[in-house]
């Protein structure tokens, strides 16, 4: 294979294409639950319980897996795959368990003074106690979604990682097609994410016990640089985490409703993030990591070819906001009132995507190349940064997001210049 050239084209279209259908699905599963309930206390408690989730599942699919494919690919050339995977496989279930016990264990007065609702939500402590369950699936689904891209699997990963918003939509309109009252209706969204997130855990479960009994060396692994990899990965994910979290924090604090206006707002701008910018990082980490194993090392210009996208899908964005919030989300009990906001909130975001999507993929060049405690030494930087200019400058939801946008922007600049300018001394 060409060093310059990670993929062909029918492949990566392919994944995109599997990957595309699945976040579709989840895409219509939002849609569905803003159509019944609208922006109410139901959705902003939701939410913001959902958001603590997709904190575990970005640390899995992100951080996680930016340490864990390269020391994988390593493992496997060396016949030491089933080894390396075993006391990881270990450490993150005990790890998951202990989250679990942690979010069941809260209640609604303690869950409100963490994601800032004034006065507590009585639904919070309801969907918290049924969606602590789904962290272990979610760890299982991450881990089998970086075994599956090391092995260049990279379609089977990503039907694995579609598995879950489809389940939880069939199990979503089952359980709308059969509810006679409200209170069953809300009842439904909880559980059919667990649904949804078990059903894609008993998949990544199968898909890890067969690798495991795929033979390999009986050596000890050397876990020693993977744990440093991703102590830093670790970090960083803990302070974007802190940040997005802060981001609903002050959504709490700045009204009613502005927590769900959030989450649909950053359901959109976050698409093309999921459905483009993460798949081709995936693919990007998992040759450059070969390709470095092979004597060869990744080059700028292939960074900045994946980078041109996201800035083309931003400004389409911007152009196109009010019209994708009407396709997307008005109708039932969404009306024009909080299509406007939403809109207006789409703004922001879609400059924050490309910056999220320019950092994501440095952080794969940087973590391939060893560089991993330079960029969470920035990132962390970057995230102090705006929680203290979310401080000052809190007085709407949309400040807040800027703020994000120039304190993490500023780093997504240098480290593209560092890349193009170095190429992979970074």
């Amino acid at each position: 294979m060409n060093a310059g050239l990670p993929w062909r084209l029918g492949p990566v279209l392919l994944q995109l294409l599997i990957n595309g259908f699945g976040k579709a699905l989840g895409f219509v599963r939002e849609v569905l639950i803003s159509s019944v309930f609208g922006v109410s206390g139901v959705t902003d408690a939701f939410f913001a319980i959902q958001q603590l989730l997709v904190f575990v599942s970005s640390f899995m699919m992100g951080a996680f897996n930016l340490a864990f494919v390269p020391h994988y690919i390593r493992s496997e050339a060396a016949g030491g795959g089933p080894s390396f995977l075993r006391p990881v496989m270990c450490w993150l279930g005990g790890l998951a368990l202990l989250l679990t016990v942690a979010l069941a264990v809260l209640d609604s007065t303690q869950l409100a003074v963490v994601l800032g609702f004034a006065p507590p939500n009585e639904l919070l402590k309801r969907f918290a106690s049924i969606l602590a369950f789904s962290i272990l699936p979610t760890v299982l689904v991450g881990l089998a979604f970086g075994v599956l891209h090391a092995d260049r699997r990279h379609n089977e990963a990503t039907l694995l990682s579609a598995t879950a918003p489809a389940t939880m939509l069939i199990v979503l309109v089952v359980f709308y097609s059969v509810s006679s009252t409200r209170d069953s209706m809300t009842a439904a969204l909880p559980w059919s994410y667990l649904f949804g997130m078990a059903f894609a855990g008993f998949i990544g479960l199968t898909v890890l016990l067969r690798r495991l009994a795929g033979g390999g060396t009986s050596d000890a692994p050397n876990l020693s640089s993977f744990m440093r990899s991703l102590g830093s990965a670790s970090l960083e994910n803990v302070g974007f985490n802190i940040n997005q979290l802060s981001n609903f924090y002050f959504a709490a604090r700045l009204g009613d409703g502005l927590v769900a206006i959030n989450a649909f707002a950053l359901r959109i701008g976050m698409l093309p993030l999921n459905l483009i910018s993460s798949q081709l990082g995936q693919i990007y980490q998992s040759w450059a990591a070969r390709s470095l194993s092979a004597g060869r090392r990744p080059t700028g210009w292939v960074f900045l070819c994946l980078c041109l996208p996201s800035g083309l899908i931003a400004l389409l964005m911007v152009s196109l906001d009010d019209a994708i919030v009407r396709l997307v989300y008005e109708r039932g009990h969404f009306g024009p009132t909080q299509t406007r906001l939403v809109a207006d909130l789409l703004v922001p975001y879609s400059a924050y995507f490309f910056v999220m999507s320019t950092n994501q993929l440095a952080a794969r060049h940087c973590f391939v190349l060893g560089r991993g405690a330079l960029y969470m030494k920035l990132m962390l930087l970057a995230y102090g940064v705006a929680l203290v200019g979310k401080l000052a400058f809190s007085t709407s939801l949309a400040n807040v997001i800027w703020v994000c946008v120039i304190s993490e922007g500023a780093v997504a600049l240098w480290l593209t210049t560092r890349i193009l300018l170095k190429g992979s001394e970074v």
